[in-house]
């Protein structure tokens, strides 16, 4: 299942998600292992809002997320 919680002890929480398809037949099909918006997070983006862009296979290395993720971090660096 998606994770549907802020984790405990989180200062600031980065939430990439993908929705998913319900369609067996589709490409884009991944089981049922959808995730969606978190309660609390500080930034969120759903990849597939226009259309269908990653699935629960290949969220963690496109490169979109990880560019958000380090961006949004270096920005909240104290130098």
């Amino acid at each position: 299942r998606a994770e549907d919680r802020r984790p405990p002890g989180t200062a600031y929480l980065v939430n990439y998600y993908q929705e998913g398809v319900i369609n067996f037949w589709s490409p884009w099909y991944d089981g049922g292992l959808d995730g969606g918006p978190i309660p609390g997070a500080d930034y969120e983006v759903n990849l597939d809002k226009d259309e269908q862009t990653v699935t629960h296979s290949t969220i963690d290395n496109n490169e979109t997320v990880q560019n958000g993720i380090i961006s949004r971090l270096i920005a909240r660096i104290t130098r």
